[in-house]
């Protein structure tokens, strides 16, 4: 079974999300799915929690919904001001996992989302681009993006930014619960993910040796910054 590095590289690379954005934060989020792998093993669902308008629409047809856990949205415009009674209505258990979206860190909603959940036994996991989010503070497993100061990235830009961190988050914990669950080596769709962008990598370089160029994409998450890389090393 591919480990959390792997599976988190390979998901970036796949689904072509590993840009400058991310690329500083790849550390920060293998290290998320490594902690988190062991307590949702034992989840069925895992509830998305945002009040940013339209994020939800990225991240869960992406994602998907897996056989080993399915994925739920939570957030003011579906059913009310209160997190927890959606979670409610929806019959959450405890040791469900809660995975709260907070881009600009000054979400009241996703705070107390995830310190309700928290309370009540939940998994939590925040992901901001605040450190001093209170929501990043309030959860369990707190995910704070860091980017370069001087990139000047507005609201719009972190709230993708977010969006691809807990895409990633997602897809690799559940691509991880089904390959245990079906007891495989990896995802045929996965597979296909990675053999096209090592195809891309091949075509860009020259490089022959396909199983070279796959470690080159999960070492360096990305075409681009794999092409980047191999050209500095072996032109100068």
């Amino acid at each position: 079974m591919a480990d959390s590095r792997e599976m988190v590289f390979r998901t970036l690379a796949g689904r072509k999300l590993m840009g400058e954005a991310l690329e500083s934060n790849a550390a920060t989020l293998v290290r998320c799915v490594e902690k988190l792998l062991p307590p949702v093993r034992k989840c069925h669902r895992i509830f998305v929690v945002e009040d940013c308008e339209g994020a939800l629409g990225r991240i869960i047809p992406a994602s998907g919904n897996g056989k080993a856990v399915a994925l739920a949205s939570v957030s003011p415009r579906e059913g009310g001001s209160d997190a927890w009674q959606q979670m409610l209505a929806a019959d959450i258990t405890r040791g469900e996992a809660v995975v709260a979206l907070d881009p600009e860190g000054g979400s009241g909603f996703a705070a107390k989302a995830v310190r309700d959940a928290r309370r009540n036994g939940m998994v939590t996991v925040a992901v901001s681009c605040s450190p001093s989010s209170p929501t990043i503070h309030c959860a369990e497993y707190p995910v704070a993006l860091t980017f370069d100061p001087q990139s000047d990235m507005d609201e719009a830009m972190r709230v993708e930014a977010c969006c691809m961190a807990v895409d990633v988050l997602l897809c690799s914990i559940v691509s991880s619960l089904e390959e245990t669950a079906a007891g495989t080596s990896g995802k045929p769709q996965e597979d296909q993910m990675l053999q096209r962008a090592c195809e891309a990598l091949m075509q860009q370089t020259g490089i022959e040796d396909a199983r070279y160029a796959a470690s080159l994409i999960l070492q360096y998450g990305s075409v681009r910054r794999a092409v980047k890389e191999y050209n500095k090393k072996n032109n100068g």
